[in-house]
């Protein structure tokens, strides 16, 4: 297979003979000399073609003529190529595809059975809930109608409440079902136009797992990543939402967040897993909106109130006791289900843990948690400066590059600062209802597995998208 080249003046592609490894000689478009030599550990060349590929698509074509000396960053720019080239060069080897633990499987099953009680005990209450308003409008109701004198109207009153707030109990109940978790991804979108080489590399460790490549890569202003489906759907679609704190890409190495994206790539691989979790958020959410829905009821009741006409106020405190009553129960639902979604949550990262450990090795873990901790450190160091200095720097041009530069900046700076906290961060132990295990048991339980790791390149990560060079102007 013939090997090629790229020009670091102009980018100009060049293809050379088959087996040819050397170069010497002028480029045919801006005239500057080159000196190439294959690299001698490259990445199969099958895959190298392929991603290189997508670097020339995209490829802007450069004047026909000798360019002026360019800056550091627009040098990086030039070169991506060539940091493409190093970055498929560090996978060595393959991972074995093993499935999730005996735990990870048992706590799914457990989950699962307490949804499906969770399901049925909500449905429960809507069938109830009607089928007790209709027997009482045809039952009791009826036998109401007989009093005389000054409490016809109080009695009326009372049984009218009854009827009313029963049926607009069963509707909040209903009415949630009916809109699930639909709502937007934060972040900027990046296109793989805008960044090829995170793309690339983002496929590349999807490849290496065996798991889905995201649809979608976003970069948020949150020291953190995560991975979910777009929309209800978007699990059977197959799209795939890969969210990337910018301040990872401008403050870790390009190891430390290979083994970030494989943890959350490996959630990508619990298929069951998170569309159990969806499911349960979604559930969680029916019942927060069906108790919103009735608490607002009952304060409005409560809040329209201007007179002291005993019917009235009858009205008022039976409509407002049946919906204050049924915002408490459906309010425990949604805690249960919260609860729920925090145990298998917990396996559900130990899991994920596994996949950035076969990864990068188990050596890199700790180094990456204590370098997320002062990442997070100088985040709040930023949010401490006060609202206005943040939109400051978040409504700049470039207001996302600017926010993780202060990031790293102010996470460099509490290092030196704050050596016994984050010992003291890395030493808590897990808590009952905490939805994450803590930092000191996931560095234990990757340190016991012991994995060499494929990928142990260590360059600075923001070469993966540019523009988040900390260091530029």
């Amino acid at each position: 297979m013939s090997s090629s080249l790229t020009c670091e003046h102009c980018s100009a592609k060049l293809k050379l003979k088959a087996g040819k490894t050397t170069f010497r000689g002028k480029c045919p478009r801006c005239s500057a000399s080159i000196e190439w030599t294959a690299p001698v550990e490259d990445a199969p060349a099958e895959i190298a073609d392929e991603f290189l590929a997508t670097l020339e698509q995209f490829a802007v074509p450069a004047q026909q003529q000798l360019p002026q000396p360019v800056s550091p960053q627009k040098k990086s720019k030039d070169s991506s190529a060539d940091v493409l080239r190093k970055l498929l060069a560090g996978f060595q080897g393959t991972i074995p595809r093993r499935g999730p633990g005996v735990g990870y499987r048992l706590a799914l099953l457990f989950t699962a059975l307490a949804v499906c009680c969770l399901i049925v005990i909500y449905f429960a209450l809507i069938v109830g809930a009607g089928y007790g308003v209709y027997w009482y409008a045809t039952n009791i109701l009826p036998t109401g109608l007989g009093f005389r004198g000054r409490a016809t109207a109080v009695i009326l009153a009372f049984h009218g409440a009854v009827v009313f707030a029963g049926g607009a109990l069963v509707w909040s109940l209903v009415r949630p079902l009916f809109s699930w978790d639909n709502s937007e991804h934060g972040g900027k979108i990046v296109t793989l136009r805008d960044a090829p080489v995170l793309h690339s590399f983002v496929s590349r460790i999807a490849e290496s797992l065996g798991s889905p490549v995201p649809s979608e890569i976003r970069l948020t202003y949150d020291v953190n990543a995560s991975a979910s489906y777009s929309g209800l759907f978007g699990l059977f679609r197959k799209q795939l939402v890969l969210s990337i704190g910018a301040p990872l890409v401008a403050g870790l190495d390009t190891r430390q967040l290979a083994g970030i994206i494989a943890h959350e790539l490996g959630h990508f691989s619990q298929r069951g897993g998170m569309f159990l979790r969806h499911f349960v958020m979604n559930f969680s959410v029916w019942c927060l909106k069906a108790a919103g829905m009735q608490s607002d009821l009952a304060d409005q009741v409560m809040d329209d109130s201007h007179t002291d006409s005993s019917v009235e106020m009858v009205f008022r405190f039976v409509f407002w006791a049946t919906q204050s009553i049924g915002s408490l129960v459906i309010k425990g639902l949604a805690m249960l289900g919260l609860l729920v979604t925090m145990f298998v949550s917990r396996r559900q990262e130990f899991d994920a843990d596994r996949y950035e450990a076969e990864l990068v090795g188990s050596d890199a873990f700790f180094g990456t948690v204590r370098r997320l901790i002062e990442l997070s450190m100088g985040q709040k160091e930023i949010i401490r400066r006060g609202p206005s200095y943040v939109l400051e720097v978040l409504f700049q041009p470039n207001g996302i590059e600017n926010f993780s530069a202060e990031v790293v900046a102010a996470a460099d700076a509490k290092a030196e600062r704050a050596v016994k906290q984050i010992e003291k961060a890395l030493q808590t132990p897990t808590r009952w209802f905490d939805s994450h295990p803590s930092d000191f048991d996931r560095v234990t339980a990757a340190r016991a597995k012991n994995h060499p790791g494929i990928f142990h390149l260590s360059l600075p990560a923001w070469h993966l998208y540019p523009r988040l060079n900390p260091e530029s102007e």
